[in-house]
């Protein structure tokens, strides 16, 4: 098979594998929706003072022609949901905003925005709206919708919420949903009141000026009250904001679901096999693939088969045509120590970038407070606001948790899967590698795990002496930790296995050194 047929073999494979995915989870989502429904009902027909009606109008309201008529645009809306999530998934971080007016993207941000107004007006089709004297609630409500759409792809796409964070430890389905149920509940709570906070202020302020504004330059009959106070009243009608709120948080709910089971479904194991055949790829060929997607997948299910699957692990030690050599662990060794090399080579860059940074007083809050010029080159309001990134409103959308951002770092996910994997194969060879292909390739291995953990052990040491508050190093402190941890359990994995077998190895004297230390501790 040449290079471009396995090129487009992967992109075929990783194509069908993904639509299957994305469609299991939109089954899923048509499965979950009615729950959501039943609450809905059950909080909108509440009454604690009276809890015989409520029973009796939640047992009624869906006996309804219309509402089984607006149940089935409800379940078309579940299925938008799912596709245009499905279409924004990337593993790799884009520039959110970027991504959002790409051409590429357009068509997937229009159906995200349209069937979420489409959702809550269908939501709102369920209900039966109180009047208000104060403002128009139809009108409100309508507005409300577009500002909800709105806000919520700005903020999918500024938080990144399109990236797939593949879990540590696999577990099955169910008991990934089952535990996201209750974060996206708590999750959609507070975006729902943090997004009406805003609303209501744009829409009371600003919408009663652009109101008077409409009304004085169309001379329309002023048959209703423009008054200030009269719109400000607006703001304490409880019906209107309980109805708001109640159709704004179900909807966040059914978004945060539906990303939730693409991301669970996608992010799924998958079993490769050991050796290409004609239209099946292999795990070397899913490693060296340049899908992100299918890369992740590839070495996920390496490092599954080193600790999990005997049989599939036993085909790696075997050799194979042409020439009778092993060609599935030669692939698989070259991809990891490129890993390993690439991982090397981006920390010591972050090294030495450390390295020319001042070292910090050890008074540190005497200097904040004693000097003049820090002070003074502070930036100004004009500069604080010369961007709309800046302002406040804006700044809570694009707001990114350090740690949720670290935990979407797949390319960490794959070096940590390599050494893992790499040091589990090493350990298992002792006992099934038959014709000693993993030994001759010990000291190339065990030179690059040693290289990688000194390199990480100078950029963790070397943080102590430097303060840092930009996003970008303090991922880079925490990337080598994890690095550091991963190479020293593979290491004690080694060692507990081969004992001083290992020590014969050929490796430099402060490698050599190293191995002694682990070989004390596991022996």
């Amino acid at each position: 098979m040449s290079a471009k047929e396995k090129v487009m073999l992967c992109e075929e494979l990783a194509n069908e594998e993904f639509y299957w995915r994305s469609f299991a989870s939109g089954v899923w989502m048509l499965f979950v929706f009615p729950f959501s429904l039943i609450l809905f009902v059950i909080l909108y027909n509440f009454s604690l003072y009276n809890p015989l009606q409520c029973l009796q109008d939640s047992f009624t309201m869906p006996l309804s022609i219309s509402f089984f008529l607006n149940f089935f645009v409800l379940q078309i809306c579940c299925i938008l949901f799912t596709l245009s999530h499905a279409k924004s998934i990337e593993v790799t971080s884009e520039v959110g905003m970027k991504l959002v007016f790409s051409w590429k993207k357009l068509l997937n941000t229009l159906i995200k925005l349209i069937s979420i107004v489409v959702c809550c007006m269908t939501y709102q089709n369920l209900i039966e709206l109180d009047t208000s004297e104060f403002v128009d609630s139809n009108h409100f409500l309508k507005i409300c919708w577009i500002y909800l759409s709105i806000y919520y792809t700005t903020y999918f796409y500024c938080n990144e919420e399109y990236i797939l964070v593949f879990p540590v430890v696999q577990q099955k389905k169910f008991f990934r949903l089952k535990k996201a149920i209750p974060v996206h509940i708590f999750k959609s709570f507070w975006f729902t009141i943090k997004m009406l906070k805003y609303y209501y202020l744009l829409y009371y302020v600003c919408g009663y000026m652009l109101k008077t504004i409409l009304v004085n330059f169309f001379a329309y009959e002023k048959d209703m009250n423009l008054s200030f106070w009269s719109t400000f009243w607006g703001i304490f009608h409880i019906s209107l904001f309980w109805n708001c709120f109640l159709i704004s948080f179900t909807t966040i709910f059914m978004l945060g679901i539906s990303n939730e089971l693409v991301h669970i479904f996608n992010t799924q194991a998958y079993t490769f096999q050991i050796e290409s055949h004609e239209k099946e790829l292999s795990i070397g060929d899913a490693m060296e693939s340049l899908n992100s997607l299918l890369k992740n997948l590839g070495y996920m299910d390496f490092c599954i088969l080193s600790k999990y699957s005997g049989l599939r692990r036993s085909k790696i030690f075997e050799l194979s045509t042409p020439g009778n050599q092993p060609h599935t662990w030669n692939r698989i060794l070259y991809q990891c120590n490129q890993v390993l090399v690439n991982e090397q080579s981006k920390l010591k860059k972050e090294h030495e970038q450390k390295s020319h940074l001042d070292v910090v007083p050890k008074n540190v809050k005497s200097e904040l407070f004693s000097s003049t010029d820090k002070v003074e080159s502070l930036p100004n309001d004009k500069v604080l606001v010369s961007s709309p990134y800046k302002f406040p409103t804006f700044k809570s959308l694009t707001e990114k948790n350090v740690s949720i951002k670290k935990s979407k770092d797949n390319n960490l996910n794959i070096a940590l899967w390599c050494i893992e994997g790499l040091c589990n194969l090493i350990a298992a060879s002792l006992k099934e590698d038959r014709y000693g292909i993993v030994q001759k390739s010990l000291p190339e291995v065990l030179s690059n795990l040693f290289s990688l953990l000194e390199t990480c052990e100078q950029l963790t040491q070397s943080c102590n002496l430097y303060i840092s508050n930009s996003f970008y190093q303090q991922n880079e402190v925490l990337r080598a930790s994890q690095l550091k941890i991963a190479i020293k359990t593979g290491l004690y994995t080694i060692t507990t296995e081969f004992g001083y077998q290992i020590s014969g190895v050929v490796l430099a004297a402060d490698h050599k050194k190293k191995m002694f230390e682990f070989l004390e501790f596991a022996c």
